[in-house]
């Protein structure tokens, strides 16, 4: 049975399918402005970040990356990061790679589109490294709907990079082998949030990619909650309360006193 099931993962691994910042905060606790302390390269892609409230620049910070979901973009972690935390993560959020107009991207799932995901995600990761004290045993990677694909994607891609992965109402990435190194892939814990009324994520889909990734021995966290695709905000507080706990198994505190 095991052998069964094991084969329908490899088949998904080789064939399926603005706000304002907390600049505010910044400026209240006599720290520059956002665009002194990260200086946006004129080759990279737009980023957002998020500073905690009484940032302690001694401390090593847990840091979150934000893949925005469809139809917005990288300031949607304006609004996100405070849900989770005001202070206990640094945040940074790229841009989609898709431009849909007025402003908004979405996360295309082509070979191009996703090489340029992961190294404008590892480039958002080394700016914040240069500027600030972040863990970097402690960086997590989340995202909402496509945003959350492609977060699956990018932790999937480099395991080694990331301390979990989460997404919101956002199924498995499903081309282009997204498992095809899921021995190692496993390595990496998964947070999912669900909305059971979800018709962009139906509840069928989610429990046919669950059973894939238990199969393989992914450690996954499951929440479900009795709404649509627009999750509420105890969804993010859950995020918080599961990275807490991915932190203090691993014998630390990302909490600030």
């Amino acid at each position: 049975m095991n052998r069964i099931k094991l084969g329908l993962l490899a088949k998904l691994a080789g064939h399926s399918q603005a706000n304002e910042t907390p600049a505010a905060t910044m400026r209240e606790n006599n720290s520059p402005a956002l665009d002194d302390i990260v200086p946006q390269p004129a080759s990279a892609t737009a980023c957002s970040y998020f500073i905690p409230l009484h940032f302690e620049s001694r401390h090593a910070y847990p840091l979150v990356v934000w893949m925005h979901s469809g139809c917005n973009n990288q300031r949607q972690l304006d609004h996100v990061m405070p849900l989770i935390s005001e202070r206990n993560y640094l945040g940074v959020s790229v841009q989609g790679t898709e431009h849909l107009g007025n402003g908004e991207y979405g996360w295309l799932q082509s070979a191009d589109s996703i090489e340029s995901t992961i190294h404008h995600v590892k480039h958002a990761i080394d700016s914040v490294a240069a500027r600030f004290r972040i863990n970097t045993q402690r960086i997590f990677i989340a995202g909402c709907d496509t945003g959350g694909t492609m977060a699956f994607r990018v932790a999937f891609a480099f395991p080694e990079l990331f301390a979990g992965v989460a997404s919101f109402n956002g199924s498995l990435p499903s081309n282009l082998n997204p498992l095809g190194n899921w021995r190692t892939c496993r390595r990496v814990p998964v947070f999912w949030a669900h909305g059971r009324k979800s018709g962009t994520f139906p509840e069928s889909n989610l429990c046919h990619q669950l059973r894939l990734l238990h199969v393989g021995g992914f450690n996954v966290t499951l929440r479900q909650y009795p709404c649509a695709d627009e999750l509420g905000n105890r969804c993010y507080g859950d995020l918080n309360v599961w990275m807490m706990d991915q932190i203090a198994a691993a014998g630390e505190s990302g909490i600030i006193s």
